[in-house]
């Protein structure tokens, strides 16, 4: 599991074929899209490109990376 996004969403990221064995477990009523993309993101697939995408963003300067919008969790408060 990726993340819930809902109680009625939730988001699988993995090797495909894993991916395509768990969509047809599922249960009758249960629906599955298949979103395609080349990097499966909030999974561990992630980590070969990790070095790579925090070395392209190292040029930003501090002041892009802070952010600008309030973040309140509903989670931690």
């Amino acid at each position: 599991v990726a993340c819930i996004n809902s109680p009625t969403g939730t988001v699988l990221a993995g090797p495909e074929a894993r991916l395509a064995e768990v969509r047809q477990g599922l249960q009758a009523g249960v629906s599955a899209t298949f979103i395609p993309g080349n990097i499966a993101f909030h999974c561990p697939l992630t980590e070969p490109i990790a070095a790579s995408l925090t070395a392209r963003l190292k040029f930003l300067p501090s002041k892009a990376r802070r952010p600008t919008v309030p973040f309140i969790s509903t989670v931690t408060g």
